[in-house]
């Protein structure tokens, strides 16, 4: 058998590098969002790279610039502030599915109101 007719192994360094590289990144998110916890927001990136125990040269390789760090912790807390929503409004749709569902009458003045049975 020769060598071109072996199936050439694809190199997983690359997505080694890149699980590692977003683990890194989302640490260095938590880092800036203690920071602006402890120093308020207008923190420098000193005192993010001091906080995530990096050098500024380090954050900068993940973020551009303080605007994209910043990008990145309102994403992380939009994130947050979505996943605790959802579960709330889903509940609150399906309350009003129940609602629309329960049959109506008219009362003795001829305004309409809901029967509310066993629910």
């Amino acid at each position: 058998m020769s060598d071109v007719d072996e199936p050439v192994k694809p190199d997983r360094r690359r997505g080694r590098w890149a699980e590692h590289r977003e683990q890194r990144r989302e640490l260095l998110i938590t880092a800036a969002i203690a920071a602006v916890r402890r120093y308020g927001p207008d923190v420098g990136m000193d005192a993010v790279a001091a906080e995530a125990g990096v050098s500024k040269p380090i954050l900068y390789r993940y973020f551009a610039d303080k605007s994209a760090l910043w990008l990145a912790i309102a994403q992380r807390v939009a994130g947050r502030v979505v996943a605790a929503v959802e579960p709330v409004t889903a509940q609150l749709r399906q309350d009003r599915t129940m609602v629309a569902a329960v049959p109506r009458r008219s009362n003795n003045s001829g305004t309409r109101r809901a029967v509310v049975t066993n629910l």
